[in-house]
């Protein structure tokens, strides 16, 4: 208390806690009076019995604020070292978080006990299938690992190919070394041309030599069973049309396939993941149609919503600035429902396409009709055109597929 007798004030001061900050004073105010008390001044003069206790009491109180800005500072200089280490700290412990969240994505914790089974599971489903693809080869905005000039005119080179999946297990050491192919899939099974592909061109019909391939399947997603579907053909020799050249090398289809049918679950608002590696590549669905009709009866109440937020959008902007600023708050409120709206859309659209770029394959499968054709440059691979299914055709049912499965090399 400022009432309080010298003598008190003295001893209260001397057995005062030192804070963090000392007490009463902000730091710049605990610093000068610091450097104010420093020795030499008439503050620090030895002390007599015959002073005056007044010039006494004011010697221990700056002899006090000097040693709690002392004490101020060594602290801020221990909690600047410790927001130093804790940065450090966290900078390491992000990164480690960062390996371990990649980590966990490439290796699913499901796929350990579950991906052999699964992927021979969709395999069984896929093996004795025939189909005939249409191949569109053509410069596409994704070609970048062909010269500039190549496709630069437009032209576009078509063949078409007949292809069977087969039950043959192939053991070619050639094809194991193939990593789009593979995607650390248990095994790969051959896939075999059924004929010669041709096209006419400024020399006449010209034929091109196709060998078999492999395809495969992996586990993608555990939790909404998707799955990677890849396969290749090896071309003989080189087709020509114009500007455009399939060259002589092992050719790469890209697609995905997601069984509806096996899905461990689907939201209230049936937010279907996608199922394609890109929105131009193909994909096939397992046949459910009642989760096909929720779906559809989920896009038809969005496109509805979406219809009446870009009507009463349009009637906001044909009134008056005065009625706008009214309604501005609804008018935000509409435009962040709109995005949201057509965000929906797009998902429900990726997922499930509309009818007319579907086709219906065996087994309950939905196949979208296009898919991506590419090689290999160094370690990546490059687009090059699409394919599209024309026609497919059940091979063997699942009933009568021998569980033997023969060996070859697909060489």
């Amino acid at each position: 208390s400022p009432k309080a007798p010298a003598r008190n004030r003295v001893k209260f001061d001397s057995l005062r806690a030192l804070p963090s900050e000392p007490a009463g004073l902000p730091p710049r105010r605990a610093a000068s009076a610091a450097l104010s008390c420093q020795p030499g001044g008439s503050s620090a003069q030895p002390r007599g019995e015959g002073r005056n206790p007044d010039k006494q009491h004011r010697t221990t109180r700056c002899d006090g604020a000097h040693a709690r800005a002392a004490q101020y500072q060594n602290t801020r200089r221990l909690d600047m070292k410790m927001k130093r280490r804790d940065s450090r700290t966290s900078t390491s412990s992000a990164a480690a978080l960062v390996a371990l969240l990649v980590c966990c994505v490439l290796v699913p914790p499901a796929e350990s006990y579950i991906a052999n089974g699964d992927n021979d599971k969709m395999v069984r489903r896929i093996t004795g299938t025939k189909c005939r693809i249409l191949m569109n080869v053509g410069r596409t905005p994704a070609t970048t690992g062909m010269p500039p000039e190549w496709g630069a005119s437009g032209a576009r080179l078509g063949l078409n190919l007949d292809l069977s999946f087969t039950e043959t297990v192939c053991t070619s050491v050639a094809t194991n070394v193939e990593t789009l192919v593979m995607l650390g899939a248990n095994q790969k099974m051959m896939i075999e041309p059924l004929n010669r592909p041709s096209f006419v061109s400024m020399e006449g019909l010209q034929v091109v030599d196709v060998e078999a391939g492999a395809y495969s399947c992996q586990l993608q997603s555990a939790e909404t069973q998707q799955y990677a579907l890849r396969f290749f053909l090896d071309f003989q020799n080189e087709a020509r049309r114009n500007d455009v050249t399939l060259p002589a090398e092992r050719v790469f289809f890209v697609s995905a396939l997601v069984c509806i049918d096996l899905l461990s679950f689907v939201s209230d608002h049936l937010k279907l993941t996608r199922a394609v590696l890109d929105s131009q590549m193909t994909a096939c669905w397992c046949e459910d149609e009642n989760i096909i009709e929720k779906e559809q009866k989920f896009k038809l109440k969005t496109g509805k919503s979406l219809d009446y937020v870009n009507r009463k959008l349009h009637e906001w902007d044909s009134k008056s600035w005065a009625d706008w600023l009214k309604n501005i708050r609804r008018y935000t409120i509409f435009q962040q429902h709109r995005r949201k709206l057509e965000r929906q859309r797009q998902e429900l659209d990726d997922a499930f396409p509309p009818n007319e770029r579907l086709m219906k394959g065996i087994n309950n499968m939905w196949f979208l009709k296009e898919g991506v054709i590419a090689v290999k440059r160094s370690d990546q691979y490059h687009w090059i055109g699409t394919f599209t299914f024309r026609d497919i055709q059940p091979g063997l049912s699942g009933n009568d597929r021998s569980h033997s499965v023969q060996s070859e090399s697909c060489s």
